[in-house]
């Protein structure tokens, strides 16, 4: 298949939403990746509304990205990423800019929106504790080499590597 056609079912969520903002608005930033879509005015309006409404951001569309918390940016960079329904979300460090409360509220949003969609999620993070709460399937690795991989349970209940040991000794949750 061809590369752009396979981006497509991809959407990305970044680890700092600041420095992804290219719209006046939120409602212009989520539509900026449809725009090349060949999609209708009115279809790349319906795509943005649900995707902000999915965030619980909807009534935000109009303000500026610079005026929003942390975690409101990262709800419509989830919107952005969910606007071209896509087959797989990567996330890559999407709560680690967020202080604690805010963390927990985007890490259940993820998960409920990985189940609501049936969506694939690749979530990629230094915390494990923070992997535990939206990962079924967790590997595990070190200086780019993959050193485990198991589900959830198995991973938190039966690690087979001492780095994994390490990891789960060592990191309290940074909820």
């Amino acid at each position: 298949e061809n590369v752009w056609n396979i981006r497509r079912q991809i959407g990305m969520v970044f680890q700092n939403p600041d420095n992804q903002f290219v719209g006046a608005t939120v409602e212009d930033d989520v539509a900026f990746g449809l725009e090349n879509q060949g999609l209708s005015r009115q279809e790349m309006k319906k795509r943005v509304e649900e995707a902000l409404d999915l965030v619980g951001m909807l009534d935000f569309k109009k303000r500026e990205p610079a005026r929003l918390s942390g975690g409101q940016k990262q709800r419509v960079a989830i919107a952005r990423a969910l606007a071209l329904n896509p087959k797989l979300i990567v996330a890559d460090e999407p709560t680690s800019a967020l202080d604690v409360s805010v963390r927990a509220q985007v890490l259940n949003l993820l998960a409920d929106l990985k189940k609501e969609l049936n969506l694939a999620m690749v979530f990629i993070s230094h915390d494990i504790q923070t992997v535990r709460q939206v990962s079924d399937r967790i590997v595990v690795m070190y200086g780019g080499q993959i050193l485990e991989t198991g589900s959830t349970e198995e991973i938190f209940n039966h690690p087979t590597v001492d780095y994994t040991r390490k990891l789960l000794g060592v990191a309290p949750s940074l909820l």
